[in-house]
């Protein structure tokens, strides 16, 4: 087993894991590949009693990025792939679910992308 196939089944025990807690299922199927790892995801609603469509996504050891295919490119950092797979699982479309994960990331603001604050002087020099 190489590291990339290593990595996906990394990610994808992450999804079967977050799914479990949410009462959801989820088959997969890992394709290794010459540079990565595709893993083929399946959902299924208990409650619908059916099955629900599906997503791949492909996974390599050597970037931290996640490539989704669903139903164009979009790269995501683990915890956004494992927020959008519990997206589509529950029936949102592809456009909804990117859409909700890139508002998140836009939320998110980091320490250096923040507008500096003036400091007011106390003292008053």
């Amino acid at each position: 087993m190489d590291e990339d196939t290593r990595r996906a089944e990394q990610v994808v025990e992450a999804a079967r894991r977050l799914f479990m807690s949410e009462g959801l299922r989820l088959f997969t199927c890992l394709e290794p590949f010459e540079h990565g790892c595709m893993v083929h995801v399946d959902f299924f609603d208990e409650e619908a009693g059916e099955d629900g469509d599906g997503l791949t996504f492909t996974v390599s050891a050597r970037d931290t990025c996640i490539e989704v295919l669903d139903p164009h490119d979009r790269h995501m950092q683990e915890p956004e792939l494992l927020e959008y797979l519990i997206m589509r699982a529950r029936g949102a479309t592809p456009r909804q679910a990117i859409a909700a994960v890139e508002g998140a990331r836009l939320r998110r603001s980091r320490w250096w992308q923040r507008p500096m604050l003036r400091r007011s002087n106390a003292s008053g020099v």
